[in-house]
């Protein structure tokens, strides 16, 4: 879990809801599904058989082996790097490389299939709307794959206002994620999940803190899709606009890239020095629940240099690494 978004976990009610789900693996209803696991793993069947109740009010028996029938199978796999959650057949595989992290598999299945939203925080809810939920009979994680992370990014140009430049009425504005609501933004994410997708990446520039008087309300909206990622075992990346801070109806008149007069290195110029920390600073501020940042310097950008780039990536990998010393690195050419 990454520094600055760790999870306090919370005890699920064990109480049935009033009007309870239908789950159906394929066309198997998840009520007849047994529970497998060892005894070492007894702790965490158990949360799994709480969550099942919890929503669909089924409480599904727990044995140490298979029975006749469909199982959902909790195991510790040490060859393993990483949660995998697999069906076979309409058998279901939770596996893990150490028991910490057989939980934390048993929250991303929760979030990710059983309609639950944060499961295993103290914000945990249910956030199905549909009083029937249908999990995939087979879902498979390739073991050699041709590009083994895969991230759609979001960009955040409002979709009614043309760079800030030209706004036009009649454009549709349900695209405009900024806009929706904790539980359609949690929803959004979980499509991305669903498409086969690993991650999520999305761009902080400030044109869209343009549209909402500051950077503040963006950010809370980033750091809420990059939790919702987490939960559900994705990966967040940061795009941040290196060298672009004003402009596309974002105005701030103290803004300096280079000086003019003196041709000077960027580096060497107090002005522009000054500029980049100030934005810097703000994009890592997200650096905590950021697993990746990648930096964009072109199009937009006000540097020309090689060597001005290379000397503010630097500085903003470095920034970044303070907050976050696992945090990948990267930019964009």
């Amino acid at each position: 879990m990454l520094a600055g978004c760790e999870k306090e976990t919370v005890s699920l009610s064990t109480k049935a809801p009033e009007a309870a789900y239908e789950i159906s693996v394929g066309d198997v209803p998840l009520s007849e599904y047994t529970i497998v696991a060892n005894a070492s793993l007894k702790e965490e069947a158990t949360l799994l058989q709480e969550y099942i109740r919890g929503i669909t009010g089924a409480t599904l028996q727990i044995a140490e082996k298979e029975k006749d029938g469909k199982s959902l199978i909790l195991s510790t796999v040490s060859k393993s790097e990483q949660i995998l959650i697999e069906i076979q057949d309409g058998i279901i595989y939770i596996q893990a490389p150490d028991k910490k992290q057989v939980k934390e598999a048993v929250f991303v299945f929760a979030n990710t299939y059983l309609g639950y939203a944060f499961a295993g925080e103290e914000r945990e809810r249910i956030l199905q709307t549909s009083d029937k939920i249908r999990i995939p009979d087979y879902v498979m994680t390739e073991q050699e794959v041709w590009m083994p992370e895969r991230e759609p990014i979001v960009c955040l140009w409002k979709t009614d206002d043309a760079r800030g430049i030209f706004s036009d009425d009649n454009v549709s504005m349900k695209s405009d994620i900024m806009s929706y609501s904790d539980d359609q933004l949690y929803e959004y994410v979980k499509m991305m999940k669903h498409c086969g997708f690993t991650g999520i990446q999305v761009t902080d520039m400030c044109s869209a803190w343009a549209n909402f008087s500051g950077y503040e309300f963006v950010h809370q909206r980033l750091r809420f899709m990059a939790d919702a990622a987490h939960s559900m075992g994705m990966k967040f990346t940061l795009w941040v606009w290196g060298a672009e801070f004003n402009g596309y109806g974002w105005v701030d008149d103290s803004v300096i890239y280079y000086d003019y007069y003196a041709s000077a290195y960027s580096g060497e110029c107090p002005e522009a020095l000054a500029t980049f920390e100030k934005y810097y600073s703000i994009y890592a501020e997200l650096a905590d629940c950021s697993d990746r940042v990648i930096m964009h310097f072109n199009d937009p950008g006000n540097l020309q240099d090689s060597g001005d780039i290379g000397f503010y990536a630097a500085m903003f990998r470095d920034m970044c690494r303070e907050k976050n010393p696992d945090i990948d690195f990267g930019v964009n050419c």
